[in-house]
């Protein structure tokens, strides 16, 4: 039996410095408290574990999880409008900290989720050489209601060096409170009608009264499968393998909506009310699949009572397509609102061109007495970034990055490292420059590489250091 106890936290708080809130005019601050979100998570866990008979291991358990969901309002500069009366819309100046405005007293809240979980799992040794698990996982949560998730595998053994496996599961994922009840205004710049600006953005919370009102439905939880099949073996007692390939359909991806302005004609009274040019919100936009092909390969050889090499490879080839998305929203007053402004082209490239489908890593770890030498390879695929005009996407190539860490154990207890990441200061493609009207995709040349693309990072070479006593 084993019992356990968790909690941790995260918290965002935003500050804004040298800056000012424009609508203050000369009496504005130069600093701002601009509120922050905090979420709580508390978890208990009871699992039992038993060998019924040889063969046959027999686990369960269960779990309690409470979580809490923060926002917390800004200071009152941050998010004033100081504008006169009767201001010209043509003179006003834009209220809140410049560039970041902090939560208001409206947008504050504090949610709770409650959610208990019992499983229970079998590994039965059917024959010498197969292996079948069967686990099922029963949930109820106070918002979503109950769940029941499920995973079979088995594992047959081909003969001492070689095996094969394959497994089926059922996965759920209810709405994180993130996603449910976050809520703000903040300015935004992008392009909008070939016109590079600075727009003001509501971000509407799930349940509030303007999306009830339209007629946008309330999330919810995304659902998947899990199929897979692989091989794994080994040649001798110094080189294995294996290889798995895998397929995961997912339904009902939340996802933030795309901008939505006054194009949409139901939309301009909430616009208009709201004090706003565009708005946002999550919802369930699309149906994905993800199929992709790993491989691993290990080697290590002993040349001595203190010396030793091994050799590690892993390469990964994903696809990532969007399988449906939603065609059209129809809003409780009349119209819709179009599939392709909830679901832009720019966001179909993040999900689908985004990250690396392919890459490769190749690890050399050296033993020497004391010393272990640490050498790794790392080739990321090439990444695109999509633009909802097509003229603007982009493609950055490959690139491979080199790591080298060296440690030095100098007794039981007590280690020292020390190390480079990216050594050869490898930095992703820049954005090119098409013409003057998608220089916002460098915010001016400020940031020369893509905010969509995510293929490493791009702060260059860097070094480090720890010392690590064990007690």
């Amino acid at each position: 039996m084993d019992f356990s106890a968790v909690y941790g936290f995260n918290q965002l708080k935003s500050e804004a410095v040298n800056t000012v809130n424009a609508s203050m005019s000369a009496s504005s601050p130069l600093a701002f408290k601009a509120g922050g979100t905090i979420l709580q998570q508390g978890i208990l866990n009871l699992d039992f574990s038993k060998k019924l008979a040889p063969g046959i291991n027999f686990a369960a358990g269960a779990e309690s999880r409470l979580e809490n969901y923060r926002i917390i309002a800004g200071d009152e500069f941050s998010y004033l409008d100081a504008n006169p009366a009767g201001t010209p819309p043509a003179l006003l100046k834009l209220p809140g900290t410049n560039g970041r405005p902090g939560f208001q007293p409206e947008e504050r809240l504090t949610k709770y989720r409650a959610n208990l979980g019992v499983y229970a799992e079998a590994n039965i040794d059917i024959l010498t050489s197969t292996l079948l698990s069967a686990a099922a996982r029963y949930e109820r949560y106070s918002d979503f209601g109950a769940n029941l998730s499920g995973k079979i595998a088995v594992r047959h053994k081909l003969s001492d060096q070689l095996s094969v496996r394959s497994s089926i599961s059922r996965n759920f994922r209810a709405p994180s409170l993130q996603q449910v009840y976050y809520e703000q205004q903040q300015f935004q710049f992008f392009q909008k009608n070939g016109q590079s600006g600075v727009y003001l953005v509501q971000h509407f919370r799930n349940d509030s009264p303007v999306l009830q009102q339209l007629g946008v439905p309330k999330l919810k939880p995304e659902t998947s499968f899990n199929l897979s099949a692989g091989i794994a073996g080994s040649v001798n007692s110094w080189l294995s393998f294996s290889a798995d390939f895998y397929y995961i359909p997912i339904r009902n991806r939340i996802v933030v909506s795309g901008r939505l302005d006054s194009s949409v004609t139901a939309l301009k009274p909430v616009l208009a009310s709201a004090g706003v040019t565009d708005m946002q919100f999550f919802i369930n936009a699309l149906n994905t699949y993800t199929k992709g092909l790993e491989l691993t390969a290990n080697y290590t050889t002993v040349t001595g009572s203190q010396q030793s090499l091994t050799i590690n490879g892993t390469a990964s080839f994903s696809q990532t397509r969007v399988k449906m998305r939603i065609a059209n929203l129809p809003l409780s007053g009349g119209g819709n609102i179009p599939g392709s402004s909830l679901l832009p082209r720019i966001d179909i490239g993040i999900i689908e061109k985004a990250q690396p489908n392919n890459k490769m890593i190749i690890s050399c770890i050296y033993q020497l007495n004391a010393f272990n030498f640490l050498l790794r390879n790392t080739w990321f695929g090439q990444v695109a970034a999509w633009e909802n005009d097509p003229v603007f996407d982009q493609t950055f190539g490959d690139k491979v990055v080199t790591d080298l860490q060296c440690s030095w154990q100098l007794n039981k207890k007590l280690s020292f490292t020390a190390g480079c990441n990216n050594l050869f200061n490898i930095y992703p493609d820049e954005i090119k420059e098409i013409n003057a009207l998608n220089t916002n995709l460098s915010f001016g040349g400020q940031i020369p590489y893509s905010r969509t693309a995510n293929q490493f990072g791009f702060n260059g070479m860097s070094y480090y250091t720890s010392l690590r006593l064990k007690f």
